[in-house]
């Protein structure tokens, strides 16, 4: 297996994909691929931008890739930050 990769499969919630690390420039951006195979096809990418502030470091996350109808109406419909982001909040690869 290739570094900086890694896959999953879920129940009907989480579903399949990969990641992968696309991009490592320290301190300041992680990006990775994100493939979602199952139950909807997509392919994006994810960066992750580090801000120090004192002793505490403040992320912040965004998505980026093709966003075809479906896509659209997922993104007018439901809050992704309240879907995902205690995700992110707990597997951040910084």
């Amino acid at each position: 297996m290739a570094k900086g990769v890694y896959d999953w499969k879920g129940n009907r919630e989480v579903g399949a994909g990969r990641g992968q690390i696309a991009e490592l420039s320290p301190p300041s951006k992680v990006a990775r691929n994100l493939d979602l195979i199952e139950p909807i096809e997509g392919h994006n990418v994810v960066e992750f931008t580090p801000e120090p502030q004192g002793d505490a470091t403040k992320v912040t996350w965004a998505m980026y890739g093709p966003a075809p109808f479906f896509s659209k109406l997922m993104q007018v419909s439901i809050n992704m930050d309240k879907m995902v982001g205690k995700d992110f909040e707990t597997v951040l690869p910084i």
